[in-house]
């Protein structure tokens, strides 16, 4: 390859090189507003536009710099609009299948609070349903203790009872023997003032009775029978109900040893 034949690259002007005051940008070339009150570098884009597809004035300046860059040559004004249009299509095209995962990861999202929720009112419901149980099994507790403390009680106020009874058998037990010993004395009394008026000629009416007789001696009942069977046969004594009335009380003091 000679010199002559050799191709070298033409260094051409940006299309986007545009007069001051207006929009950088080619098919823009609007008025640019003035900087803010603070001062400070002068826009060189529209700061509000934006075109189809939300792009601003600036990234489509930007993507039209870059194709001529890669030409080498300015690109036609309707040559960008074409790829600004299939760069805009292709984008809505991969933004619709990403707006039904959207919309199908909203709905697993509003289902899966939906269940959460729903747990969280079952777990909550299963809490309170266990307070009340413990409950109930606490009161059921605490009746029990109250129940077998009076059950206690019960057993302890019956051998109270048990035992007051007994002392008052005892006592009674106590006042028959010393109503029987006073019986006794008041018989034996009888007797010795009997004895005592052995050579009057009256008759003596003793109250007694063969039991009586029977315990004054220390014998069996039948003992005593036979013993006033036989003073009666003597004429010393004649028996009656509950009474024995002795005739001779000086033979009847000869039965005695």
């Amino acid at each position: 390859m000679t010199e002559s034949s050799a191709k070298t690259p033409t260094n051409t002007a940006s299309t986007n090189t545009a007069p001051a005051g207006l929009c950088g940008f080619s098919r823009c070339r609007a008025p640019l507003p003035p900087p803010g009150s603070k001062g400070g570098r002068p826009f060189e884009y529209c700061p509000d536009r934006t075109w189809p597809g939300g792009k601003t004035c600036k990234q489509l300046a930007a993507a039209q710099d870059a194709l001529e860059q890669a030409f080498g040559e300015p690109v036609a004004a309707q040559a960008l609009t074409g790829a600004a249009a299939t760069f805009t299509a292709t984008a809505e095209r991969l933004l619709d299948p990403l707006g039904e995962v959207r919309s199908a990861l909203e709905a697993m999202r509003t289902a899966t609070e939906a269940e959460l929720a729903a747990a969280t009112k079952r777990v909550e419901e299963a809490e309170a349903t266990a307070t009340t149980e413990r409950g109930l099994r606490q009161s059921a507790e605490h009746r029990g203790e109250e129940a077998e403390a009076a059950s206690v009680a019960a057993q302890q106020a019956a051998r109270d009872a048990e035992e007051r009874a007994r002392q008052h058998q005892q006592a009674r037990e106590e006042a028959r023997e010393l109503a029987r010993a006073a019986d006794t004395a008041r018989k034996q009394a009888e007797l010795a003032q009997a004895r005592a008026e052995g050579a009057a000629d009256t008759d003596v009416l003793v109250t007694i009775t063969q039991a009586d007789i029977a315990q004054l001696a220390g014998s069996s009942r039948e003992s005593a029978s036979r013993f006033l069977a036989v003073l009666e046969r003597a004429g010393v004594v004649t028996q009656g109900r509950g009474r024995v009335t002795v005739h001779d009380p000086v033979a009847l003091a000869n039965y005695i040893y």
